[in-house]
């Protein structure tokens, strides 16, 4: 579900997640879950709307992008691939892979230790660094791949 679909200008996004942080907060008896999806969306939804883009078209590249670079990477042993909001995380055994990984358009996160990958206009604006936990924590994760998987597998967006 995306919340913010119908949503034209930042002050719509900035209201709509205002109400929805208070119906859904978990501290307010939200689901965290849910909360998390809210707050993924939410960070889009700006950006888009700031870049003047429009979301289905956005989306639907960005699924493209993500499925192409995970076919390239879901069969390689010992990587495990998150999916963070609108970020890619690859971690595990990457030295191995690592011509590959960088060939694929990953970048190193020295402190994170970790690979990623981000559509070139999803810049964080943070000026103070977050942990992978504290990311995860906000936006949610979903492994696409873990280094317990041993068989061919594709990823395919519906």
């Amino acid at each position: 579900m995306n919340y913010f679909i119908n949503c034209k200008t930042l002050d719509d996004v900035k209201k709509l997640y205002k109400k929805l942080a208070l119906e859904n907060h978990p501290d307010r008896g939200g689901k965290h879950e849910t909360m998390q999806q809210i707050n993924s969306q939410y960070a889009d939804a700006i950006r888009i709307i700031s870049n003047g883009m429009e979301f289905e078209k956005e989306e639907q590249q960005i699924a493209e992008d993500f499925q192409k670079i995970i076919n390239e990477l879901i069969n390689l042993d010992g990587l495990i691939i998150d999916i963070v909001g609108n970020w890619i995380w690859v971690y595990g055994d990457t030295k191995t892979h690592k011509d590959i990984i960088k060939n694929v358009g990953l970048w190193w996160a020295k402190k994170k230790k970790k690979w990623y990958y981000r559509p070139a206009n999803f810049k964080s604006s943070n000026r103070k660094p977050k942990s992978y936990e504290q990311i995860t924590a906000k936006y949610g994760r979903k492994t696409v791949k873990s280094n317990k998987s041993n068989s061919t597998n594709f990823l395919k967006y519906a």
